[in-house]
């Protein structure tokens, strides 16, 4: 559903004639010919004569700090004031180069302001009044998209008017429009023709080598000999592929019925600020008010998580403090001390049971058998034999011999691997051939 329902009304003048085309959504089109009815949303397009188009690169990394310069930067290159006209920047994003480019699109508020007193004119009060070529671009990428070795011009051609837009695969680059149009282009040397070729030539980089066609569409697209006069003002040297829009005269009047019919945001519409269409202030005031209730909805369930929280939080202290005084009651065996003195009482406790607790340590320890019965059964694994063995809990002594001078190494590594510091003293193989060594291992 679009942003002002399911079914809206697209407008396109003919010169004095309106053009009506209904969209249910974005599906279906069709044609109204009588009245259009009361309530239904209406969308028109400003012609590219009263409007600018330009692509604007900022030269920042940041989309954000981009949005904030980039009005700016259309300042230098209007014609006219900022202040003085209604503007929006669309297809905001990083470009190639790391900098932001956005297609800027502008209208001078009185350009607006007349345009919408015609449209009343005609009985239409229209909610969206979008530039006339990004209506037309965005209408042409959606039925047949740009590839990447193309341009495209769309030539739009009316009884009163003639548009012009041009882009690529990347978007719409540039637009321009006279106020002349049908029978009035047909002439070779009109001075119309030439301001459009001038307009193309300057548009178009001369080193671009990728295939240009031009797409048609308007009221007076029918019309052979002013197509014909178009082409060769345009293309003396080349001929360009040609495609042609279904349903050409109500082709833009289609565009801009299923935007606003399919659509959920207004991006694009110029009539904003002190020209805003009522029906569109007023959704906007509602959706601001909803906005701050939903903020004050979020805030007040912000505040009950938190009052939950802190409530859960002084549960799971209380839990822990009632286990931390049942442990320093179990260490000190003092069934009532002053609450924050738990730890200090555990500790005092534990220092006094210290010595208590180191003699029944030693006494877990291994005893001088154990000991003793590890270093022969490692002596045995490595063709050690022991002459003498002086034992003690923490300590041993042993004299022997081993098959080779690493022998005792072996024995010594496997006394440290149960805590002891090693010193082993070896001597030259004796007339047995083996080699005697004294060991002792200390704690």
């Amino acid at each position: 559903m679009g942003r002002m329902g399911h079914i809206a009304v697209g407008i396109d003048f003919a010169g004095d004639r309106l053009l009506a085309v209904e969209a249910r959504g974005a599906g279906r089109l069709r044609a109204v010919e009588g009245a259009i009815a009361v309530g239904v949303p209406v969308a028109t397009a400003l012609p590219a004569y009263a409007g600018f188009v330009r692509r604007l690169t900022a030269p920042l990394s940041s989309l954000d700090k981009a949005r904030r310069v980039l009005p700016s930067m259309l300042d230098i290159e209007l014609p006219f004031p900022l202040e003085s006209c209604s503007y929006v920047f669309l297809d905001v994003r990083r470009a190639a180069d790391r900098g932001v480019e956005a297609l800027a699109v502008a209208a001078r508020t009185e350009d607006l302001s007349a345009w919408i007193a015609r449209c009343a004119a005609a009985g239409v009060d229209p909610v969206s009044v979008e530039h006339e070529a990004v209506a037309l671009w965005r209408a042409w990428i959606a039925q047949q998209p740009v590839a990447r070795e193309q341009t495209r011009l769309i030539a739009y051609l009316g009884p009163d008017r003639t548009s012009l837009a041009f882009g690529g695969a990347d978007g719409l680059v540039a637009a321009t429009g006279i106020r002349q149009g049908g029978a009035s282009l047909a002439e070779p040397e009109a001075p119309a023709l030439q301001r459009l070729a001038l307009w193309w030539r300057a548009v178009r980089n001369a080193d671009d080598t990728r295939a240009a066609h031009i797409a048609w569409c308007g009221p007076a697209s029918d019309h052979i000999e002013t197509r014909r006069a178009l082409l060769n003002a345009l293309f003396p040297r080349s001929t360009p592929r040609e495609i042609v829009a279904p349903d050409t005269a109500r082709f833009l009047a289609g565009a801009l019925a299923r935007s606003l019919a399919g659509r959920s945001d207004d991006t694009g519409n110029l009539r904003q600020g002190p020209l805003a269409h009522p029906q569109v202030a007023r959704r906007a005031s509602r959706e601001r008010v909803s906005a701050c209730a939903a903020a004050a909805l979020a805030a007040l369930l912000l505040g009950g998580v938190a009052m939950t929280g802190l409530y859960l939080l002084d549960r799971a202290r209380e839990s822990w403090q009632a286990r931390l005084i049942e442990e320093a009651r179990r260490v000190s065996g003092i069934d009532r001390m002053p609450r924050g003195q738990e730890l200090f009482t555990a500790q005092r406790a534990l220092q006094n049971q210290a010595a208590g607790w180191a003699a029944f340590a030693r006494h877990r320890e291994p005893g001088a058998d154990a000991l003793l019965a590890r270093a022969v059964q490692a002596s045995a694994g490595l063709g050690i034999q022991l002459q003498s063995a002086v034992v003690r809990p923490r300590s041993i002594l042993l004299q022997g011999t081993a098959p080779d001078w690493d022998g005792g190494e072996r024995l010594a590594a496997a006394l440290s691997a149960l805590g002891l510091r090693t010193e082993l003293d070896r001597r030259d193989a004796g007339a047995d051939e083996r080699v005697h060594f004294t060991l002792r291992g200390e704690p």
